[in-house]
């Protein structure tokens, strides 16, 4: 896991919404805090974000698989693979419900 800063001037007239808005599509995003500090220079809003690297594959658009037990802490990763084993059960009914 790793993290990133981000720091966007309230006044922002975009430029550095995008930079974040592109680093969040291009990662796994684990985590984002957010503050809006102020003081007598201005507001901020300070993103921390936590996330695990993108790691593309020579296919356009297609990811390699990560492995989630060696990039989340162990908590994390137990709380993950309960909600991935209930995603995958919630699937499997709606397509039992589909089948004809």
């Amino acid at each position: 896991m790793q993290i990133k800063l981000f720091t966007i001037p309230v006044s922002d007239t975009g430029v550095f919404t995008d930079e974040l808005n592109r680093f969040l599509q291009a990662n796994k995003i684990l985590e984002v805090e957010n503050h809006l500090i102020s003081n007598e220079n201005g507001a901020v809003w300070c993103f921390c974000v936590k996330f695990i690297e993108a790691a593309w594959t020579n296919n356009p658009g297609e990811r390699s698989k990560i492995d989630y037990k060696n990039e989340l802490e162990p908590g994390v990763f137990e709380v993950f693979s309960k909600l991935r084993a209930a995603r995958k059960q919630v699937a499997v009914e709606d397509f039992e419900d589909l089948k004809i």
